[in-house]
């Protein structure tokens, strides 16, 4: 496993934390990417539009509880769906994984 994250969704707020990750992701201004969606590591964890940004070159933010406040709840919706696509795609390439890597989404 690459990659492992906690999310939660209440309405139009989506947060979170990176649970587990690869220290070969950090630092990697494009981990993965999919239609407009990203996950990339720069500084520190982060939700942005359509990126996740995972653990970086600041280590002590590691443990930072991530959170946005989306525009509308169907753009909250999309952002978890293609996130989670993401992180599967990362973890287990094409195949379909046992296990899900995204532990809530609520």
């Amino acid at each position: 496993m690459k990659l492992r994250v906690e999310l939660f969704k209440y309405d139009t707020l989506v947060f979170g934390k990176i649970l587990e990750q690869d220290e070969s992701l950090r630092e990697k201004r494009e981990v993965i990417s999919r239609s407009d969606y990203k996950i990339g590591s720069v500084s520190s964890p982060e939700i942005r539009q359509a990126r996740l940004l995972i653990r970086g070159v600041k280590k002590c933010d590691d443990n930072k509880v991530l959170y946005y406040n989306f525009t509308t709840v169907k753009d909250a919706e999309a952002w978890c769906e293609n996130v989670k696509k993401l992180i599967d795609k990362l973890n287990h390439g094409d195949e379909d994984g046992e296990e899900d890597d995204i532990v809530r989404v609520m």
